[in-house]
């Protein structure tokens, strides 16, 4: 075995399984937003350096996909064994405590079956509030101090209706990509009933909220009221024809419709995607971000026009069932310069 003591002291991202993409994509936009950059990479885990900079952001983040987030107390390689383990953190026991609730997380294919209670009986207790202790199971193993741990009962409070089209876990992984600007106005096209709005309503960020359809725009007043939203703006319009000036917002966030009649077959309908896209990133600021969701067959329309663009940045799959499956693309308006 070895010591990684390049990784102690660092901060590790233990993301979910079962979306690795998606939970990668927000570590990755975390990462961006404090200049920060990965020193290890597996799946299920990145692990990035540390900074009082990072602690402060982590302090106010939500996360979405990230399952855990804490700092690497011990790091090490080439775990052969239960036992061999065990014996290391034995002959470390003078060093290492453990805090909180102690958890096994084995994201790796080989597993070595470690009981908390076998680690518990090992090394001694500590008291660091609510702080918890993690030991993480994959191609390297991490003994850490979590000081995050995702509960979904930590994500936005939203009172939602019928009229929701999107579970509250994914609105919150779209927020997570967008790069806040506290004096920034995030905007979105295709508002509906404004569910996508409220998380940055509840930051304190000011919010624009169009749709096309009258009903959808009372439906939006009524739930922002209803959940106290008080810095928005709403008005009706077409999202082909914005009638905002250009550069007026700092970030695009939207769902677009979708299903079984979002279908791209003809020449013209392709022409109208690409219009809009076009209209989107017009009226976004320079370096501003456009988050947006939509369907595979959108999807494709788009990658085929921008895959070699400036603007495009990421893109990242998910199945929502049967043959339906949702796509999160991720634009960024650079300087021409």
């Amino acid at each position: 075995m070895i010591i990684r003591r390049d990784l102690v002291g660092k901060i590790y991202f233990l993301l979910s399984m079962d979306r690795v993409e998606m939970a990668l994509l927000e570590t990755k936009k975390f990462i961006e937003s404090v200049n920060s950059r990965m020193i290890h990479i597996e799946p299920g885990l990145v692990i990035i350096e540390s900074s009082e900079q990072i602690f402060d952001a982590l302090m106010k983040r939500e996360f979405s996909m990230i399952r855990e987030v804490g700092v690497s107390l011990l790091a090490i390689e080439n775990v052969e064994s239960k036992d061999s383990l065990m014996k290391t953190l034995s002959d470390l026991r003078d060093l290492l405590c453990l805090s909180g609730e102690v958890m096994i997380r084995e994201i790796g294919v080989k597993k070595i079956n470690l009981e908390p209670r076998e680690v518990i009986s090992t090394l001694k207790s500590c008291d660091l509030g609510d702080v918890h202790t993690s030991i993480i199971i994959g191609n390297i193993v991490i003994i850490g101090r979590a000081f995050y741990r995702r509960s979904m009962d930590r994500l936005p409070k939203i009172m939602l209706d019928e009229s929701a089209t999107m579970k509250i876990i994914d609105m919150k992984f779209m927020n997570n990509l967008i790069h806040e600007s506290r004096h920034g106005v995030v905007y979105d096209p295709f508002g509906g009933a404004g569910y996508l709005l409220f998380d940055f309503c509840a930051k304190g960020q000011r919010i624009l909220l169009s749709d096309i359809d009258p009903r959808k725009i009372r439906k939006a007043i009524e739930n922002f009221d209803r959940n106290n939203c008080d810095d928005y703006d709403i008005f009706q319009a077409d999202a082909l024809n914005i009638p905002i000036r250009s550069d007026a917002v700092s970030s695009i966030v939207t769902d677009i419709p979708y299903g079984r009649r979002s279908r791209i077959i003809t020449k013209e309908e392709r022409n109208i995607f690409v219009k809009l896209v076009s209209e989107l990133l017009r009226v976004v600021s320079s370096r501003g971000s456009i988050v947006m969701a939509l369907s595979f067959d959108q999807w494709k329309v788009l990658r085929d026009q921008f895959i070699d663009n400036k603007y495009l940045r990421n893109a990242v799959l998910q199945h929502l069932h049967s043959n339906l499956h949702r796509v999160y693309m991720v634009l960024e308006k650079r300087d021409e310069t």
